[in-house]
């Protein structure tokens, strides 16, 4: 926050040095026409004249200087905050809505900041101080500028009343547009498969249209009260220049006095009026705000490169740990504590719905526990910096989907490697011959736009990536699904040798064959959790077997 600072200050030092050379106009007016005029001095008018050139060319200066700081600071703070803004919208209830808002807040801010759109808040300080010197020249003049002042900001009023609410909608509906559309493209093939794209666009134009409409209505409100505020600015200056006129007529102000209290209201009222102009635009931007306040994490603005943390050992704690969907108060599986040691396999068990991904994604550190401590290898893995930590965890997804980037960038998770290290990666999950035989191998480009795949094909990739960089702590969701007969044999090998390998692995599956070979079983069912070892829980599923009726099959007699 303190270099943001810095910026912040450097603005407010150029915008005093801008409003204090703003004075140059109206003085050298005065000077024309009360001693030049008077004097006839042609000497007195070109040393006047210079002087006054060479303070708006300083004026000049400062303005870009101004402009420049705005720039670096939208910059800075785009910087500052995209990592963990991206980052606390990754781990919400809802990515896919959360990850785009989140950065249309920033980029909406970032914009305003960078294209001076904060220049008036930074120039309304000083209009008192023109408003004050509109008094000194005369009381009526004073007088007609405070009225004017008023007028405007209560124009701005005006606008905060009649767009906000339709502002703050239009963004709802453009939102909801925009996650609708996304939704589209991610299953395409139903949509064509099934004959449902007239419907489904008929669909995205309706959403579209709202938002359309609910700009035409706030636009108009702005367009009025925008132009409300300009034909104001010029009845003001008529009436200023008109009183000046009528007390220069009295003999009570000097001519020079008509030009430069005309510059000076216009200085004063500049800085409302284009705050009136601008109101819609600033509405959004404060709507934007608010939505990074929001999901910013504590300190952002103050984050520092945190230290390395040494590779753990390979054990899971966890130390009265519940769980619940974030954003939501109950929780889904309630308070628990267990220790998995070095070369440890857990297999979760439980029911759709029952908890058992979102275990795995507390686990992996996306998702923070509604009460408790996990611990990996003795560090809190919630308070753990998310980059550093993941090098320690691997983490296959139940639906596995690629980044767009070559077959090796996804296996590396994007970060430099050896090819050593992508071959071994790729040959433990049992999908090398799979990527060579992909039109460039390990160069071919996948995720959206890139080569169509299978669903077994992107799993082995994805298991791949969670396996690389031999991790600490790995944890599968589902891994045989979408596999044939041979590769999920092959999986099963897989977890045997990672736990000869000392990892801790938990998997969620009800596939025999990885119960068969798993040292410890957590079943989920309605809120609670139980923990067995591998071998009583393969006994309990004997014994059902044994105690389940045999099923009668009705075989159909020759008449």
């Amino acid at each position: 926050m303190f270099a943001l600072r810095r910026y912040i200050a450097a603005a407010a030092s150029f915008t005093l040095a801008l409003n204090i050379l703003m004075l140059v106009s109206p003085l050298h007016m005065i000077q024309v026409y009360d001693r030049v005029l008077t004097s006839g001095s042609v000497d007195s008018l070109l040393l006047i004249t210079l002087l006054a050139t060479a303070l708006l060319g300083v004026y000049a200066i400062a303005d870009a200087g101004r402009k420049r700081v705005f720039t670096l600071l939208g910059t800075r703070f785009f910087r500052r905050v995209e990592q963990g803004l991206f980052a606390r919208a990754m781990r919400s209830a809802d990515p896919g809505r959360e990850v785009p808002a989140a950065v249309g807040d920033l980029a909406t801010v970032q914009k305003f900041i960078a294209g001076g759109g904060a220049a008036p808040f930074f120039d309304a300080p000083y209009a008192p101080l023109f408003a004050a010197l509109l008094f000194f020249v005369h009381p009526v003049m004073g007088a007609v500028g405070l009225t004017g002042a008023f007028v405007l900001i209560g124009l701005a009023v005006a606008s905060e009343v009649t767009t906000r609410t339709g502002t703050a909608e239009i963004g709802r509906k453009e939102s909801s547009a925009q996650v609708f559309l996304a939704g589209l493209s991610r299953q395409a093939n139903a949509v064509l498969s099934m004959g449902m794209v007239g419907r489904a666009f008929q669909r995205w134009q309706t959403l579209v249209q709202e938002g359309h409409d609910g700009q035409l209505v706030v636009g108009e409100r702005s367009a009025v009260l925008a132009a409300a505020s300009r034909g104001l600015r010029q009845i003001l200056q008529v009436l200023m220049l008109s009183v000046g006129a009528y007390y220069t007529l009295r003999h009570e102000v000097s001519p020079g006095a008509i030009i430069a209290s005309s510059i000076i209201l216009s200085r004063a009222l500049g800085p409302v009026d284009h705050i009136v102009g601008a109101w819609p635009q600033i509405v959004r931007v404060r709507e934007a705000w608010a939505g990074l306040t929001r999901r910013l994490p504590e300190g952002a603005l103050d984050r520092t490169e945190s230290l390395p943390l040494p590779r753990p050992e390979a054990r899971l704690t966890l130390e009265g740990v519940a769980i619940a969907t974030p954003g939501t108060s109950e929780a889904l599986v309630g308070r628990m504590s267990l220790t998995l040691e070095p070369g440890s396999l857990m297999v979760v068990v439980g029911p759709s719905g029952s908890g058992k991904t979102s275990l795995l994604q507390t686990l992996s550190g996306a998702w923070a526990p509604m009460t408790g401590t996990v611990r990996l290898g003795g560090s809190h893995l919630h308070a753990w910096d998310a980059d550093d930590r993941g090098a320690h965890v691997g983490y296959m997804p139940q639906d596995v989907e690629l980044l767009p980037g070559k077959v090796w960038e996804n296996i590396t998770r994007f970060q430099p490697a050896e090819p050593p290290q992508i071959h071994d990666a790729a040959e433990k999950a049992h999908c090398a011959d799979a990527i060579v035989r992909l039109p460039q191998g390990y160069d071919t480009l996948v995720g959206p736009g890139g080569a169509h795949i299978s669903a077994g094909q992107k799993q082995g990739i994805g298991l791949a990536r969670a396996l690389f960089g031999t991790p600490a702590l790995i944890l599968l969701d589902e891994p045989t699904a979408h596999l044939d007969l041979a590769r999920a044999t092959g999986v099963r090998k897989l977890l045997e040798s990672l736990k000869t390998e000392a990892h801790v692995v938990v998997v969620a599956s009800h596939d025999l064959r990885l119960l068969e070979i798993a040292d410890y079983v957590m079943s989920l069912n309605a809120g609670q959790a139980t923990v067995s070892t591998g071998k009583d829980f393969m006994k309990e599923v004997v014994n059902l077997r044994r105690t389940r009726p045999t099923p009668v099959y009705a075989t159909e007699t020759e008449s």
